[in-house]
This record gives C-alpha cells, structure tokens and sequence, in this order.
C-alpha cells in the first residue's frame, strides 16, 4: 500500500503601517510615514525563524541587488563596500539610508536568508516636499 501526502501552502499578506508582512516576515518602511527627498529613510525588516536578506530594485530594473545579510548570531553586514557610504544596519536588521533620492526610489524587499522564496516587499518614493 502506498500513501500519498500532498501539501497546500497559503500566504497571508497583511498590511502593517506602510510596510507588509507574510508568515512571520515582516518589512516596514520609515514607520509609515511619506518620504521627502533628502531625509533619511529606515527600511526595518523582521523575520521570526531565520536571517535576513535586505534586497533592492530600481524602478527602472527587474534584477534585485543584496543590501545587507543580518543573521541572529553573526553580525549584520552590508554586502558591497560602496554602500557604507550611505547605508548602515543593525543587528535588529534596520537598515538605514542616508540621503534617500529618486535614485534609490523602487523596491524593498526582506528575504529569509537560505529561503529567497519566501519574501515580502514594498515600494518607496520620494516627494520634493514643496
């Protein structure tokens, strides 16, 4: 007798603020709030089980580009030394961007680390503010 087992997965997404969440995965950006062009915008990612990769896309892309890996017991890291110009992260997985332009308009996105698969995303602009 053979016995079969079949899986269903389902994804939740729920709103949080402006940020999003899906199964313990969570992305917030700058705690909801608009963004102006030249402030300084947080990007925080959560994740309940594993590490962490902090991705982005431009606008005018479709390829993502690893930010940063933050794991539990291993120091965050950012993943190019090009951007500790702008950028720093924190063991808690916040990444900070100094300086936000249209250039880094697009899309965030959190990734468990070893999973990419599971993710959750959102999209940030910036507005002149006059």
């Amino acid at each position: 007798m053979q016995v079969r087992l079949t899986w269903a997965f389902f994804l939740t997404i729920v709103a949080i603020g402006h940020g999003r969440s899906v199964q313990g995965l969570s992305i917030k950006i700058n705690s909801g709030r608009n963004i102006t062009c030249g402030e300084d915008v947080t990007v925080a990612c959560h994740n309940d089980v594993n590490g962490i990769v902090i991705q982005f896309a431009s606008n005018h892309s479709v390829n993502y580009e690893t930010i940063a890996e933050c794991q539990f017991d291993v120091d965050p890291q950012l993943m190019d030394t090009r951007f500790k110009e702008r950028f720093t992260v924190s063991q808690s997985c916040i990444l900070r961007l100094r300086n936000f332009t249209e250039r880094d308009s697009g899309t965030y996105r959190c990734a468990v680390l070893f999973n990419e698969t599971k993710r959750v995303s959102d999209e940030v602009s910036c507005t002149n503010g006059m």
